[in-house]
This record gives C-alpha cells, structure tokens and sequence, in this order.
C-alpha cells in the first residue's frame, strides 16, 4: 500500500473500512485509502499521539503536546482540514476514547491533583419513544438492533450536532467515575452509558466499573488482580488481562472464565535475530534525539554488527550484540532486556554486615553493623531472644553449624520471610551459642530501603550537631514524585525554622521534577496571612529565599544533573562535590518483535548557551572528593564542605545578656 524511505506506524481502520490512518515517522500522521490511493497528510506533528478514529465518520480524536509536554485533546476532520483544541486547559490530558454512539468523547486527566476520567459530551442523546425502547423500528429505517451502534440516519444526524458544538467553541467536560487513586484504559460499555477501567485506589492495578454521567463506581477484582488490557465488545461479557491470563466474564465479573488460548508455532531463530536486530537499528535511526547520531555511520554500523547475527542463537547473545552496537553511539539511557522469564530466586538479607571466618571444620560469622529497624535490630526481636550486637558471632544456622567455606548468600536463597534460628556467642565465636533468635530475610529492595534511611538519618544528625540545628539537610533519592511530596513536606516540616539548607542529589539516577523542586526553592512573597490570636505569617508560607548549597557527585545521573545546572543558573547556591555523571537525555522505549525492551533516547537537554549536558555533566563550584578511604572510615568531606559554607553564610548567633547563656537567632 506504501512506499518510502521513512518507517511507517500504528495504523488504524476507520469504522467503516474503508480508511487507515498511520504514522509516518515520528512527527505526521497521514491516511490512504484501502486500495492505497490518496493518500495524505492529515494531522501534522510533531508530538502526536493516540489518535482514535470517530465510530461515525473521518474524524480523528488525538493528544497534542506542546513545547512544555503538557498535553490536550484535539478533534480533527480529515476531510475538511478543520481541527478543534477541546482541551484548553492547564492539565495534562491523554488518551482519548470515543464513546460507541460518537456523541461522547472520554480522556484522563491530572487536572484535580491525580489521573482521573473525563467525558466531553458532542451531542446530546435524544429520549426514545416507548416503542424505540422496546426495539421496533419504523419501516425503512436504517437503524440496527446493535445496542449503542446509530444506523446511518441517525448517524447523520448525530454527526451534524458535533460539528455545530465544536464550531460553538465551548468545551466543558465533566468528571465521569473516578476513583481516590489514578484511573486508567477506560471503555465503554456496549450501549455507552457505563465505564471498565483500571484504577491503583486500592494499592493494585484493580479493574473497575462505574456510571459515565459521574456517581460512585464499583471494584470488581479482588486486591492484587493486577489488570491490563480492557476490553467490553458489543456483547454481555468483557474481557481483561490478569496474572499473564485473558480472563472473561459477566459485567459484573460473574462467570469468571479464563479464556484457553494455545498457538503452535515454528519459529526461525535466527530469521527473528535478524528482524529484532532490525527493529532495533531503525527505531535509533529514527528516535534517537541527535539526528546525527553523535557522529556514528549508523549505515556501517548495522553492516558490521549484522555480520555477527549468524553466530548469534539464545536471546542473551542477541542482547549482547545489540548492546554493542548500542555503545557505538557513545550516549547514556540506553539498554535492551527482558523477552524471559523473570528470575524466581530470591535472595534475603538479615539487615546487618557479617564478616565470614573460619574455625576448624566450620564458618561463623562476626556481626560489623546492624542497620537500624532490620531484621536483627534488637526492638525487633522477641523478649526472650537474645539482643545480638557489634562485635558477637553467629555460630550456629537452624541449630547447625555450618562447614567451613559455606557462603552466606547461598544459605539465604529463597529465604525472604521464612523463619532462620540464629546461634549468638558473645564476643568470641564459641561451639555453643549463649543464645537464639529467630529472625525473617528481607527481599532486596526493603534491605535497601533501610541502609538508605539508615545512611540518611546519618548525615542529618551531622547536619544537625555541627550547624547547632541551624541547617536543615534534604536528601532526594530519585527524581520522582514520591521524592517531591518527601521534598514539600520537609520544606514546611522539618527544615522550615531552619536558616540555612543543603541540598544533596548524591547518587540519585533522575526522573523527572526538576521544575517542581525550582518552583519550591524559588519562590516570592505575596501577601501576610494574620489570623486573629495567631502569629502573622508571610504567603507562601515556604517563601524563603535561604542560603543553600547543593551537593552532587559522579552518580549524580540525568535529571539529577538538570536539577543542578538550573540551581547554578538561578543563582540558588552553590554545587559542591564532583562532576555529575554526564547522562542527560529524556529517554522513553518500544517493544520488539520477541517482546524485548529497547530503551530509547529522545531528549536532549541543553544548557542555555547549547551546550550538550550528555557526555559533559555538570561541574561543582566547589570541588570535594569523597575517597575509598573516606567511603570505608565513613567520612563525608563534601558534606562537611556544605555545612562549612553554610555556616559562613547565615549570621552569627548573638548572645543575650544575663548569666544564663542563652542564645536567640536573628530572623531574616
């Protein structure tokens, strides 16, 4: 049907067969007729997405982002060129959804504070006559018995009122059912009146049902479904994606059946090496966000590497290959996995740092560090349990001992949350143990959730005793929201009082809220706020401009290194520590023919001068090293840095007069 040198995407059936619209590249979309004549551009980008075709005629409903990525619901008819913004407001708005009738319009929103669903209405729907209600028709009417499907006249008719609406101007969607959490991949029922979404309210990805017109919607799978992949055809049963199942049932999800689906197939190893290896070359070429690929003869680099494809045969030798070529391109964020299996071994972690060493026949292990509120903290333990501490050996594991070179990672597969006997001796690795606790392995992430609070509330309380409480210290782990909402509430909680802050981005591998943390941290007063018999007090109530410095070092990655460049550009203080780590793209990904992930690429981030901050990161005003040596005697000269820096900065606590000695601080 097409030709041309540009990849082609996404194509999409108009209701009535007879078009297929598709994206051309990464920018337009364009139309063809069946046959493959007439084809054209309809929709021109860039920064269009989801489009979805009207159920009654050519018109198309799509997301448009602007320069900032926020996004808005556009309508165009492809026919006439004509193309209305429904959608002009602040919020983000994605994914829009024809209801079957075309009079309605759904799409999600952020506009109340998290992602719930909205309903536009094009035309309203005319009360039937009794006799419609019961499902007769008049003679020569083209109407079909399909429920919420028009005939052609009424189809007609329905799209002149869109159009009339969309020329009035006056676009005032309303909330459908939604929930507390965010709502997703709705659909309408057959006759439209009725909504199937996912909603994450009740901590898991929950299917749901409710009204379109609004009221109280109702979750259907139990916590812990884990849905995806909606489906409400025109029949008395849905369909959805659970648990790696495609599951049917009633609306109401009764007669639950899993839906048996098996396809045989011979697949040619090596003719899909090839066709991977091939989606994976293009979708660089096209997406990667230097269109000069930072140098790279991307048309040699495929002869080289495909050369190579013959002698490649398991899917971890095609991710090799293909991550090989991917260094040709000298950037960050970018990777191929998955396509298998997860790993279903599981390693625990007792929270603490034992240090293995043999006597005689067997291995004990003496106790270096125990990580607060982990397994073998002693307030977690039993009264009648012995309190391990630094310094005591564990000798004996579910009353053995263990032979001499037994590795501890091997005795803790598969452990998470299953009860161990540890044997303590004090002080010296003794046979016997002077006493017993059983204790249940973390998974791998909790344990890392506790050496992080751990490391953290380390290096506020250094804040704390060398500032006399005067500097408040924020650490950001990642750039996300969670991160953010940890970011406010400090900012009004703990460090509010405080004179002085330091920021630190050490070791946090970006995402995405560097323009939220700046509008925080650079903020102006507007108005006082005086409540009568309260204290006056200046809006916004986080409106200071303190003196702060912000420390980075080498995994400083991404948006953690766009964070600092905009502080510097600001002029919010000073960057003290190491040059970032110099991988700064905005980057997003696509699904290969063998259900491999590429990540891709796509963003560029510039200083504003155009310098490239991919490859060259962000340098510190202050340059501080933070050893090996300093890492092992748990030293943080970077730290000590920015507490020196701000304690020179904020003013010196002035004495009161009297024997007492007590101090006062002087407010800005």
């Amino acid at each position: 049907l097409t030709t041309g040198a540009v990849d082609l995407h996404d194509p999409l059936w108009s209701a009535d067969g007879e078009w297929i619209l598709y994206r051309r590249g990464l920018n337009d979309f364009w139309v063809t007729a069946r046959d493959g004549k007439q084809q054209r551009r309809v929709i021109e980008g860039p920064q269009v997405y989801t489009p979805q075709w009207s159920p009654l005629g050519h018109w198309v409903a799509y997301e448009r982002h602007n320069a900032g990525q926020m996004g808005d619901i556009w309508i165009t008819d492809i026919e006439s060129g004509e193309a209305w913004n429904v959608t002009p407001d602040p919020a983000h708005d994605q994914a829009p959804r024809w209801s079957p009738d075309g009079r309605r319009l759904l799409f999600e929103s952020d506009r109340d504070g998290s992602w719930d669903l909205f309903v536009l209405t094009l035309a309203e729907k005319p009360e039937r006559k009794e006799k419609e209600k019961k499902g007769k028709q008049s003679s020569g009417s083209t109407e079909t018995a399909e429920p919420g499907v028009p005939g052609a006249d009424e189809a007609a008719a329905i799209l002149e009122e869109c159009r009339a609406f969309l020329r009035r101007g006056r676009f005032e969607p309303e909330k459908s059912a939604s929930t507390a959490g965010d709502d997703h991949d709705a659909v309408f029922s057959p006759k439209g009146d009725e909504l199937l979404f996912r909603s994450n309210a009740m901590g898991s990805w929950d299917l749901w049902r409710g009204p379109v017109d609004g009221g109280k919607p109702k979750r259907l799978t139990p916590a812990g479904g884990d849905v995806a992949d909606l489906r409400w055809p025109r029949s008395e049963r849905i369909f959805y994606r659970s648990g790696g199942r495609i599951r049917s049932a009633q609306p109401d999800l009764g007669d639950r059946k899993e839906v048996e689906l098996e396809a045989r197939l011979n697949v040619d190893q090596r003719a899909r090496n090839r066709a991977v290896f091939a989606e994976a070359w293009r979708a660089l070429r096209e997406s990667f966000y230097d269109p000069n690929l930072h140098g790279a003869d991307w048309d040699a680099v495929r002869t080289r590497f495909s050369s190579r494809l013959d002698g490649v045969w398991d899917r971890t030798d095609l991710h090799r290959l293909i991550s090989e070529m991917l260094g040709e391109l000298h950037a960050s964020h970018l990777g191929i996995w998955g396509g298998e299996p997860p790993n279903q071994v599981h390693l625990g972690y007792l929270g603490a740092t034992l240090e293995s060493v043999d006597r005689d026949r067997h291995r004990v292990w003496r106790i270096s560090h125990i990580v607060a509120n982990g397994p073998l903290d002693p307030i977690r333990l039993e009264a009648d349990e012995i309190r391990p501490a630094v310094g005591d050996f564990v000798v004996t594991w579910d009353g053995r001992r263990p032979p001499r070179g037994a590795l501890l990672d091997t005795l803790l597969v598969d452990q998470v949350g299953h009860k161990i006997e540890l044997g303590i001796a004090r002080g010296k690795p003794k046979k016997k143990p002077d006493g017993r606790l059983r204790v249940k392995p973390v998974g791998r992430s909790r344990a890392a959730e506790l050496r992080y609070d751990e490391w953290v509330a380390t290096r506020r309380a250094r804040v704390d005793s060398l500032s006399a409480g005067r500097i408040g210290y924020i650490h950001l782990q990642a750039m996300n929201s969670k991160n953010l909402r940890r970011f406010r509430q400090a900012l009004m909680g703990e460090v509010y009082d405080r004179e002085a802050l330091i920021i630190d981005v050490r070791n946090n591998g970006g995402g995405n809220i560097h323009e939220e943390l700046l509008r925080e941290l650079d903020r102006r007063p507007y108005a006082l706020a005086h409540p009568r018999g309260g204290r006056r007090s200046v809006q916004p109530a986080n409106w200071r401009r303190r003196p702060a410095a912000l420390l980075i070092n080498e995994r400083s990655g991404s948006d953690a290194e766009i964070f600092p460049e905009a502080f510097r550009t600001l002029g919010l203080g000073p960057l003290v520590g190491v040059p970032t780590a110099g991988a700064v793209i905005g980057t997003g990904g696509t699904r290969l023919l063998d259900g491999s992930w590429l990540r891709l690429p796509t963003v560029g981030w510039y200083t504003l001068d155009g310098q490239d901050l991919e490859n060259a990161g962000v340098a510190p005003d202050i340059y501080v090293e933070r050893s090996p040596a300093d890492e092992a005697a748990h030293r943080d000269p970077q730290l000590d840095r920015a507490i020196e820096l701000m304690l020179a900065r904020i003013a010196p606590v002035e004495s009161t007069a009297g024997s007492t000695g007590s101090t006062k601080r002087r407010d800005d």
